[in-house]
């Protein structure tokens, strides 16, 4: 049990950061959300979480871990697949709301049953240990969804925008520097760049090749943060 509590500690983790992170990248980047609408967009996640807690801590006691956990990673595995469903360059905060609150419910009943059946499998003068074990499941976790899940979706980035750039014609000097300025923060501003001028309908096709292919990068994240959830 204690092994398993960790496993999940650690996949419920990498989830919340995935999530966090690249849903608001997409929502900031993609569908043009102002910062209000982000952290509109995320309040039925904290709140569902918050509701989330004490019911599980109940339930915990009433029952045992085994099906609060279970039925918390299924339900944060679908909330991480619906959000993927709705995620668009044209969704909207009411779209996104009710799915995130599926996965703050399952986030809040899988972190608190993890941690009470932590708690109570070992004796009381070794908690303190088993605790921190599981904090550093969840803070590994953390750290492996934003860097491995990021490489996926810079991984999808440089290959899909490639594949588009050659589409498009555009030569292989260019193409080079068309990714290292996306892939690395440099402006997207065409006016910032004199070999933009000119060639205003290039530039816009090279700018929509960029944004889908970070697009479908962050939805393979997404999908595969669900799946280990799932799993």
């Amino acid at each position: 049990p204690l092994p398993g509590a960790n496993v999940v500690a650690f996949a419920m983790d990498l989830s919340v950061c995935s999530v966090l992170f690249f849903t608001a990248l997409y929502l900031q980047r993609i569908s043009n959300f102002s910062g209000f609408q982000i952290a509109l967009v995320f309040s039925s996640l904290a709140v569902a979480m918050i509701v989330a807690g004490p019911i599980a801590g109940r339930w915990t006691a009433r029952v045992g871990p085994r099906v609060p956990m279970v039925l918390g990673c299924a339900l944060a595995g679908l909330g991480l697949l619906l959000v993927d469903w709705k995620l668009t360059a044209t969704t909207s905060v009411a779209a996104l709301t009710w799915p995130l609150a599926i996965a703050g419910l399952g986030f809040g009943i899988a972190l608190v049953t993890m941690t009470a059946a932590v708690l109570t499998l070992v004796p009381s003068e070794q908690s303190g240990m088993a605790a921190s074990t599981v904090n550093t499941s969840r803070e590994l976790g953390g750290v492996f969804g934003v860097a491995v899940l990021g490489a996926v979706v810079n991984a999808h980035l440089t290959s899909g925008l490639t594949e588009k750039l050659v589409k498009l014609g555009i030569p292989p000097s260019f193409r080079q520097i068309v990714i290292q300025i996306v892939t690395t923060g440099g402006s997207t501003n065409p006016s910032d760049y004199p070999i933009a001028k000119g060639n205003a309908k290039t530039v816009a096709k090279v700018l929509q090749a960029a944004e889908d292919s970070a697009a479908r990068g962050i939805h393979v994240t997404l999908e595969i943060a669900g799946a280990i959830v799932l799993a």
